[in-house]
């Protein structure tokens, strides 16, 4: 469960010994900060200092080719910088474009964002980007890929988690 800080800033959580955990702390104003906590044997573990720069909302709005909004949207946030790589401290955030295709990210840098916008039947569209930034997406429609997932009897198998990836 969350817990708050206290004056001091120290908080407390208890975490599962031998898990991999991530902490993310956020407020409204600062940045989202997300640490990895990694699985260690101990009673005790230590994280060190979340920074809590300031942070920022980003907007901006998510349509198809033709201009018509795409609700439901998911907007993704990251640091640029730590992409692909294996880091213990960064910045993530996200949302979703509202029915109108409107989007408001908050707790982000005021630059320096890598912003991922994805919709189901459209190619995800990423680019490099500032808080004031223009944000206006046009998302490219893509074909629908429709299968039956079944066992060797050839029963259905119900919630099977089925991907795709682009190659």
């Amino acid at each position: 469960p969350p817990t708050k800080t206290d004056v001091e800033g120290r908080y407390r959580l208890v975490a599962r010994q031998n898990h991999y955990h991530v902490v993310v702390v956020a407020r409204k104003g600062y940045q989202v900060c997300v640490q990895r906590l990694q699985g260690e044997a101990g009673a005790e573990r230590h994280l060190s200092d979340a920074l809590m720069l300031p942070g920022a909302t980003l907007r901006g709005r998510v349509r198809d080719v033709s201009g018509k909004a795409i609700g439901g949207a998911l907007v993704r946030v990251e640091d640029p910088l730590s992409a692909g790589t294996f880091v213990m401290s960064w910045f993530e955030s996200q949302a979703h474009s509202d029915a109108k295709g409107l989007f408001e990210v908050p707790g982000v840098p005021r630059s320096g964002l890598r912003v991922t916008v994805s919709a189901p039947g459209f190619l995800a569209e990423t680019r490099l980007a500032a808080q004031d930034s223009p944000l206006d997406f046009s998302l490219q429609p893509t074909g629908m890929v429709r299968g039956r997932i079944v066992d060797a009897a050839g029963k259905p198998l119900p919630k099977i988690r089925v991907d795709i990836v682009a190659v």
